[in-house]
């Protein structure tokens, strides 16, 4: 283990990139084994990701523990805003629009940015992830399930409008073959 803090301590690159590589290799061997072997995998990257995490800790600025009433706050709602996804988007809308109100105040209105930049995050890997499952075959009832409105919406929207530029895109092939 002191070899490991000794070259986290040597390399701030190392310390950053070495627990992702390793992530990533036990991602990439998750489903190589069968499927029993899959589980096993995720429980053995679970924890040797964690254990990487807590050995390069001391050796990354960024990973040092601060606790701040915004963080906290900024924590809090979007837990909130979570656990009730049935309303994730108007309840989105209506914290950003309580910090833009409460961010007259000059310290608040770091948080505020925070929230807002965290809001653009989830947002787009949200749309990220509708915009894939659109373009991929039919997806299950119970996938579905996991949508809000807003994103089900969009996916219906997203997944006609896919599936019908296919078929227009493939009668285009046949006519080329017909030339």
């Amino acid at each position: 283990m002191t070899f490991l803090r000794r070259k986290f301590e040597a390399s701030a690159a190392l310390a950053r990139v070495v627990p992702f590589a390793v992530f990533l290799a036990l991602t990439f061997c998750q489903g190589r084994f069968g499927d029993a072997a899959r589980y096993w995998f995720y429980l053995a990257k679970t924890l040797v990701g964690a254990w990487l995490i807590w050995e390069m800790r001391p050796f990354v600025v960024e990973m040092r523990w601060k606790v701040s009433w915004e963080a906290l706050a900024v924590g809090i709602a979007v837990f909130v805003m979570w656990v009730g996804i049935d309303d994730f988007y108007p309840k989105l809308r209506r914290c950003l629009s309580d910090l833009k109100r409460d961010a007259r105040a000059p310290e608040k209105m770091l948080e505020n940015e925070k929230a807002k930049q965290l809001t653009r995050d989830i947002v787009s890997s949200r749309l990220r992830k509708i915009v894939s499952m659109a373009s991929a075959p039919a997806q299950t009832e119970q996938t579905l399930k996991n949508l809000t409105a807003e994103e089900r919406f969009l996916y219906d929207k997203l997944y006609t409008l896919v599936n019908e530029w296919r078929m227009h895109v493939s009668r285009c092939d046949e006519a080329a073959e017909l030339e």
